[in-house]
């Protein structure tokens, strides 16, 4: 075995041995094993993209779709938790967040001058995306065909 596979071997060793993979995949400038949240949404519009790839987010980060745009996110990362700040600037939209403590979306004025990753189009990518964060509670469960199924109101 050459000094390449004995490298592989090691880092191989110190994973099962270390208990949070991803600070010794950020160690190593790898991307985590995590994957992207998978929410589909039929969106108003497109927003414009924070990132296009993988490698244009920190190291311990991925580029994913989420609420209409691609969005550096990490695995620690909840958009729904976070509070979005509305600064007064002129043309406000209508737009939706997560009220972590009522446990459901509400409606937001925001504009162009706020930022904010609990931001959403609609209250429906709102309820999905939280949902999918684990957040909210599903309305209704039916069973289809033996297989379990959630509907949003």
């Amino acid at each position: 075995m050459g000094p390449r596979g004995c490298f592989l071997m090691l880092l191989l060793l110190l994973m099962i041995l270390s208990h949070d993979h991803n600070k010794l995949l950020a160690l190593f400038k790898l991307k985590p094993f995590w994957s992207c949240p998978k929410v589909r949404m039929k969106c108003l519009y497109r927003e414009i993209p924070h990132c296009y790839s993988d490698k244009d987010c920190k190291i311990h980060e991925k580029c994913c779709l989420l609420s209409c745009g691609t969005k550096c996110l990490g695995i620690d990362n909840d958009p729904c938790e976070k509070i979005p700040t509305v600064k007064p600037c002129k043309r406000s939209l209508i737009r939706w967040y997560f009220n972590i403590t009522q446990n459901r979306c509400l409606p937001l004025g925001f504009n162009k001058c706020s930022k904010s990753e609990n931001s959403f189009q609609t209250r429906e990518i709102c309820r999905r995306t939280c949902l999918e964060f684990g957040h909210g509670t599903p309305i209704k469960l039916f069973e289809l065909e033996g297989e379990p199924f959630t509907v949003l109101i």
